[in-house]
């Protein structure tokens, strides 16, 4: 399926599928632009707000009914995150950020620990290549006058690295990785923003120079890192040792993006946005590809889809063009491990 954008600019899913849940650009004074938009998987029905929600961006949790979402503050230079219950459409909570702390001028990123106790609000400074992270603490709701207030029990930490914004992973409950520009990896904690330990890849590099990194992923504790010259590396990293363990290293300079199916499998995007291929790691080989003559992508979001009848993974592409004007949307079966790799693409 091709769609226009047009108004909508993003697409996700519940954490047991049963709803998507758009964005939607709205002209308004809001200094939030997108609005949100909630439909059942089961009947196609679209879902009443009980909350007039306006946002800069959002998330889905992958343990709960809920969706997160950030946005500028109205007043102030702060950030608020709303936490809205999918299954109500009303908001659960909203937390807020110093309205006199200025942080950051774009909100890029929505960054959740696996355990949800921390959510990560990543902002980009216009003068320079930093990130800066908000981060709240989501302590458990006690009481329902807690639920009304807008603060309370949020702990607001702010630390910056030279990074891109898309470059962070939450790997334990208490640890972030973050990939900086000059070529090393820093893992840190969430609590006070120490810097655990780090480590430096330029060894890999021709002549050790900083190359620029072009996309990073993550999967599980596996990072996928694409490089300028078209080289992926890949590593396990074992936080309890501080260790990084190179995989595997692929070389194609046509690759421009990367993201993850599974542990062993990852897409790849060409510069020209035209050829998706299929990726086995531990082979270091393009296992299948789809040319897409419906436009030409930029990125893509993998959802997967359980299907347990037919013993294949199954997943829903979502393909973000490069002038962010069409979203399309693809289908992706998958055997499981003990089968052949016979994987293959269709457009919905």
């Amino acid at each position: 399926m091709v769609s226009s954008v047009g108004s909508c600019h993003n697409i996700l899913f519940s954490s047991n599928g049963q709803y998507l849940i758009a964005l939607f650009y709205e002209i308004t004074s809001n200094i939030n632009p997108y609005s949100v938009k909630i439909w059942s998987t089961n009947d196609n029905t679209i879902r009443t707000n009980l909350h007039a929600i306006k946002c800069t961006l959002a998330s889905t949790s992958q343990n709960s009914s809920l969706l997160y979402m950030a946005g500028k503050q109205k007043y102030g230079r702060g950030i608020s995150l709303g936490l809205l219950d999918i299954d109500t459409c009303s908001l659960a909570r909203e937390l807020k950020s110093d309205p006199d702390t200025s942080i950051g001028d774009e909100i890029r990123r929505i960054i959740l620990t696996k355990n949800e106790t921390y959510a990560l609000i990543a902002c980009t400074e216009h003068a320079t290549t930093y990130t800066c992270f908000v981060i709240f603490k989501l302590e458990a709701i006690t009481s329902s006058n807690e639920e009304q207030s807008s603060s309370n029990n949020c702990t607001m930490l702010l630390t910056r690295f030279d990074s891109d914004p898309n470059n962070t992973f939450a790997i334990s409950d208490e640890s972030i990785l973050t990939v900086l520009r000059t070529n090393e990896v820093v893992i840190w904690k969430l609590s006070d923003g120490e810097i655990l330990f780090n480590y430096d890849f330029r060894h890999l590099n021709s002549e050790n120079k900083i190359q620029n990194i072009r996309h990073c992923q993550m999967h599980d504790n596996r990072l996928a890192m694409l490089l300028e010259s078209g080289v992926i590396h890949i590593w396990d990293v074992t936080l309890v040792i501080a260790q990084f363990s190179l995989v595997a290293t692929i070389t194609d300079p046509l690759i421009h993006s990367i993201s993850w199916l599974d542990h062993r499998h990852f897409l790849s995007i060409d510069n020209d946005g035209q050829r998706i291929r299929t990726w086995n790691v531990n082979r270091k080989d393009n296992i299948n590809e789809l040319i897409c003559s419906q436009g030409s992508l930029q990125s893509l979001g993998v959802h997967a889809i359980s299907n347990d009848s037919n013993k294949r993974h199954e997943y829903l592409i979502i393909g973000t063009s490069k002038q962010q004007r069409d979203l399309l949307i693809f289908e992706y079966t998958q055997p499981f491990d003990g089968q052949n790799d016979s994987s293959n693409f269709s457009v919905c």
